[in-house]
Parts: structure tokens; sequence; C-alpha cells
């Protein structure tokens, strides 16, 4: 599938299922910090407090054609916040995470108003450290053996 422009919105409820299952992905799961895997349940109560928490903690989707292709969202964590991008298996190595990040980025940036934004990245999810990297984040310090936080100021 050839993709078209790609268009931000809020995350609603109807994005619950196709995040679980991209969430339950086995490539998407072993970059993740908690590698168990998740139940139905437990999926469902995060993401419904999720969507009611966007508003102080942003968590959108990326639409191509009307096909969502990503969910970015910033999570507050320790007083930091935390940036956390997944795009759909049949969209990756295709510029979609560039077109999303650079876009979530200015969203945090001129609408919200944050200076620093950090990401917590699997040290063997190449395709993530270039991105980030190529956006100008630097890491700056390990999270433990397998991740390194990197960062964004401005």
């Amino acid at each position: 599938m050839a993709l078209s422009e790609v268009v931000r919105r809020p995350v609603t409820g109807s994005d619950m299922q196709i995040a679980y299952l991209w969430r339950s992905e086995h490539t998407e799961s072993r970059f993740q910090q908690s590698t168990l895997p998740i139940s139905w349940d437990t999926h469902k109560a995060w993401f419904e407090k999720r969507v009611k928490d966007s508003i102080s903690e942003p968590f959108v989707a990326y639409e191509s054609e009307g096909v969502v292709v990503a969910f970015c969202r910033l999570d507050e964590v320790e007083g930091l916040w935390r940036l956390s991008l997944t795009v759909s298996p049949a969209f990756r190595n295709r510029g979609v995470g560039y077109q999303v990040l650079k876009d979530f980025l200015t969203l945090t940036r001129d609408e919200l108003g944050l200076s620093v934004l950090h990401a917590v990245i699997h040290k063997d999810n190449i395709p993530s450290l270039k991105l980030f990297q190529s956006l100008g984040f630097l890491p700056e310090g390990a999270s433990d053996d397998d991740f390194t936080i990197y960062a964004l100021r401005e």
C-alpha cells in the first residue's frame, strides 16, 4: 500500500483492539520494557484510563487514508516526559515513524511548550535508534542493560 498523507487525530476507544494487537506482535513486544504477555482485560483497563488522561498526557493516532498507521503518546514518569511511538507492522521501514515523530515533536513544542523529552529505546531496536537520533535525540544514560534513555533538549 502506497502511503499518502499521514494525519494526526485523538485516540478513541475504537483504537483499543488494534493497539492491543500491535503490542502483542512479537517484534514489538521484544522491544518493550515489559516483555510479559498482557491480557485483554489489563490492556483494556490501561487503554481506557490512558484515553481519559490524554488531555494532560497526549495520546494520538496517525492515519493514512482511514487506516491507523501509528500511535504516539507522552507519559509523565518521575517528573520526566517520556515519549512512546508504535508504528503498524504493515508500515514499518517506510518513513512513517519519521513523519509521525516529527509531527508529534511539533505538537509537544508548539502546543504544549515542552522543551525536554525522553525516550527509552532497546539497544537492538536499530530502526528506532536511528529515527530518534535523526531528529536530535541523544543518549543520556542507561535505563538497564538492554535499554538506553535518549533525550531531546531545546
